[in-house]
């Protein structure tokens, strides 16, 4: 039985991962109203209607990963493992806004480069908490990485600045 203390968690998980999803949106839809929709596109991109589905998923799994590990662990390493899902938040809001609400390539490739670092950090941390903890965060992983390569080909094509 889960006690009142773990639902209060869940609904901090739920709602850090809402309020990450809604700035991200936020910060995607003017992206593509300004360039990103009328752009070039590497050939692997998937259409639009894919990115919101994988991208629930994927903070489903990360929210999980983080319920997993955070579930039954003493407060120091609560501290610990949800410091690394605030920056991976934080990391996602930041590349969203960096890529499309300002078009600067180049630099959303330097964040997400850091998103795939962070990544690989915490999968190493969580892992500690439990395999499937860290095992959760694998699909992430694998998303982000396709993503860094997205988005180094728009700076192969397009340049450092997306044409705004």
């Amino acid at each position: 039985m889960i006690r009142v203390d773990k639902y209060i968690k869940l609904i901090y998980i739920f709602a850090v991962l809402f309020l990450t999803a809604h700035i991200s949106r936020i910060f995607v839809e003017t992206g593509m109203m300004n360039w990103y929709e009328f752009s070039y596109k590497p050939s692997i991109t998937p259409v639009n209607e894919v990115f919101p589905i994988v991208w629930t998923i994927m903070y489903l799994l990360i929210g999980a990963a983080l319920f997993f590990a955070i579930y039954d662990s003493p407060m120091e390493e609560v501290h610990k493992y949800n410091n690394e899902f605030l920056l991976q938040m934080v990391l996602q809001c930041l590349w969203c806004y960096t890529f499309f609400t300002k078009g600067e390539l180049l630099w959303g490739f330097v964040v997400i480069v850091v998103m795939v670092l962070t990544a690989f950090r915490m999968i190493r941390i969580y892992t500690d908490a439990g395999r499937l903890s860290g095992g959760l965060l694998y699909p992430y992983l694998i998303w982000l990485l396709y993503a860094t390569y997205l988005n180094l080909n728009f700076v192969i094509e397009l340049g450092v600045s997306a044409p705004l």
